[in-house]
């Protein structure tokens, strides 16, 4: 490893390393699509042809991607304002 440090994440809460997740898209490599149509021979396999399924995938993943923001902006502003109206209901009746 010449020395290097590595990050490994550790689940260091309720439910241990099970609970930290992740994942990652990658379309992959043009060449790796065009050499299955091409010289495999396995039709409509090309980069070309693909492209614009990939497309259509992240676009989607980016639409839930922001309503899931959207979401937890949603539940972090309902609760911000039960706290307020909480904290201003103790104000006024003490």
């Amino acid at each position: 490893m010449d020395g290097r440090r590595l990050f490994h994440p550790r689940g260091k809460l309720l439910g241990g390393s099970s609970s930290v997740n992740a994942m990652v898209y990658v379309r992959g490599h043009a060449e790796d699509y065009n050499r299955w149509a091409f010289e495999e021979g396995t039709t409509g396999w090309s980069y070309e042809e693909c492209l614009p399924y990939f497309v259509k995938s992240e676009v989607v993943m980016f639409l839930n991607c922001v309503t899931l923001m959207i979401y937890f902006l949603q539940i972090v502003l309902h609760f911000s304002i039960v706290h307020l109206e909480v904290e201003i209901l103790t104000l006024t009746t003490t």
